[in-house]
């Protein structure tokens, strides 16, 4: 089915979905550049109301075929 994943580490929840600003921190990109890809869909995400989210697992995904690709 998919990989489980524990919902606390450390003593801390387990992030499921990232925001864009968390994303660009993470890949040490600029907010603008990463709501760009978002749009493009580049970046996987989804839009909840006005809002991007992007899914942790299709994140690590998406990275995981982008380092194969490199």
């Amino acid at each position: 089915m998919g990989e489980l994943v524990p919902l606390r580490s450390a003593g801390r929840p387990v992030k499921l979905v990232y925001t864009v600003d968390e994303v660009a921190d993470l890949l040490g990109l600029s907010r603008g550049l990463t709501y760009d890809l978002v749009r493009a869909g580049t970046i996987p995400a989804e839009r909840v109301g006005r809002r991007w989210i992007i899914p942790r697992a299709r994140l690590d995904a998406w990275l995981s075929g982008v380092e194969q690709g490199a």
